[in-house]
């Protein structure tokens, strides 16, 4: 194998080469840095690698098993780079937002302006009423009877297998404005994601439901069925779960991108991918319902390129190889070959400092010396300096953004306290004594690591101290003599 910066190398002047103590191989380069190479478990194609658009937003397997890429900017292409389809083959449109494969094996996508059929990789005509060229279509669903159903921005849609169409528009009864998914539940019925919420479409009546039913936001992105039947919806706020009739909300993180859920895709595992606006989360079902922090995050430090995933750009292939389209090309994940969770590093963890009244400190007066990382040693204080701030790191060059911290005061903490992302901590109004400070790393969910520790004295004020006794009785005897 062979990288270069077809491959996404900065340079192809390596001058060095080293393994660190995780298994990760780091490079040096001329004049572009350090390389650090993050694996396979996730490669991102672009454009670099044959894609026409690095925005996919779709992805459709044809009968013969290849892959048809609907972008964003520039129609339809395969993935091996053989085929494109633009406005100038016949396409509507070059903005793509879904496709799918009928039971007949053509391929129909969705554009901006409308439907397209594909047939040996030539767009077929459609009749003006099939075509809806003046709708943009958002999602696309075939159902037993082979009825194709459009998500559209104004409503639903259905192409029955006779020819005819049939409009539900986005009034207060209908499915809303921007259906953007469509699935089926095991009754038959036909459940939409939309700008007002999430519905069920029986055949005769739309229901729909929203943040007054317990949806954690009305403004739904993508749907998706696990194998026990529970409906989950991702939403521009949060993860909402449908179970005997009611809503559970989960949200993965505080800040907004891990919120946005953008696509919702099921592995041969049962396992469910979230790609939201920062990276991919990774849980099962039934583990995310009974533990909501029973996930993985997925970023860069994986070997994520982007962390911006599309619009239901989500697909799995008949070998149970995972595609996700992102702002920045289109990732592969190959979930046989990393089924499997890997073990994340013990990280090692080291006190870097010690501060007073959170100041920095000369420690010089009042140790003996000074180690190698700077701390003083045999260190032993003035009743008044009882507020002390230890500053500690755990190194992860896996992953640096998951590492959890644990520590304690012998003297002052009756246990470990709880896991915590600070790297410092604070003890106000200690009093005299003798003090051991501990801190532990993990990342993740992972082992903890060895404590490292820091031990210190703060001396008790003179009032407290054996001579002041004994000054003080001798004076009260000479006192009464």
């Amino acid at each position: 194998r062979v990288f270069t910066v077809h491959q996404g190398m900065p340079s192809d002047n390596i001058y060095c080469a080293f393994q660190d103590r995780e298994g990760n191989i780091w490079f040096g380069t001329d004049g572009a840095g350090a390389l650090k190479y993050l694996g396979d478990r996730f490669v991102t194609y672009t454009v670099k690698d044959g894609l026409c658009s690095d925005l996919v937003m779709t992805v459709v397997t044809d009968a013969n098993g290849s892959l048809w890429l609907g972008t964003y900017d520039n129609g339809i292409c395969r993935m091996d780079g053989m085929a494109m389809v633009t406005t100038r083959d016949g396409l509507p449109n070059n903005t793509i937002w879904c496709g799918i494969k009928d039971r007949n094996d053509a391929l129909w996508f969705g554009t901006n302006d409308g439907l397209v059929r594909l047939e040996h990789g030539l767009v077929t005509p459609l009749p003006s009423a099939i075509a809806m060229s003046d709708l943009r279509v958002l999602s696309l669903l075939e159902d037993d009877a082979g009825n194709i159903w459009c998500g559209t921005r104004e409503g639903l849609a259905v192409v029955r297998s006779d020819g005819s169409v049939q409009h539900h528009p986005s009034g207060s009864d209908g499915p809303g404005r921007s259906v953007r998914s469509l699935v089926r539940d095991e009754r038959g019925g036909l459940w939409f994601a939309s700008d007002n919420g999430v519905g069920v479409f029986d055949g005769n009546v739309f229901t729909r439901y929203t943040v007054a039913d317990g949806l954690c936001d009305s403004t739904v992105q993508c749907l998706l069925r696990d194998g026990s039947g529970r409906l989950w919806i991702g939403t521009g706020n949060g993860l909402s779960c449908r179970v005997n009739g009611t809503f559970r909300t989960f949200r993965f993180a505080t800040d907004f991108g891990s919120n946005f859920i953008g696509l919702l895709q099921g592995d041969s595992y049962g396992r469910i991918w979230a790609g939201t606006n920062n990276g991919l989360f990774l849980f099962h079902p039934d583990s995310l319902l009974a533990d909501p922090a029973a996930r993985e995050h997925i970023t860069l430090s994986a070997g994520l390129r982007n962390l911006e995933f599309n619009l239901n750009a989500g697909a799995m292939d008949a070998q149970g190889r995972l595609f996700f389209g992102s702002a920045g090309g289109l990732v592969f994940h190959d979930s046989e070959r990393f089924k499997d969770r890997p073990s994340p590093p013990v990280p090692q963890v080291h006190i870097t400092g010690v501060r007073s009244f959170l100041q920095n400190t000369d420690w010089s007066r009042s140790s003996d010396s000074l180690s190698a990382k700077g701390l003083p040693i045999g260190l032993v204080l003035e009743y008044r300096r009882n507020y002390l701030t230890f500053d500690y790191t755990g190194i992860s060059l896996s992953d640096p953004e998951r590492v959890r911290y644990r520590y304690r005061l012998e003297g002052s903490d009756l246990d470990w306290l709880p896991a915590t992302d600070a790297r410092f901590a604070s003890y106000s109004n200690l009093p005299h004594g003798d003090y051991r400070f501990e801190v532990m790393a993990a990342v993740g969910d992972g082992p903890w690591s060895a404590p490292d520790s820091f031990t210190f004295r703060i001396d008790p004020p003179f009032w407290l101290r054996w001579w002041f006794f004994v000054a003080t009785g001798l004076l009260m005897a000479g006192s009464v003599f």
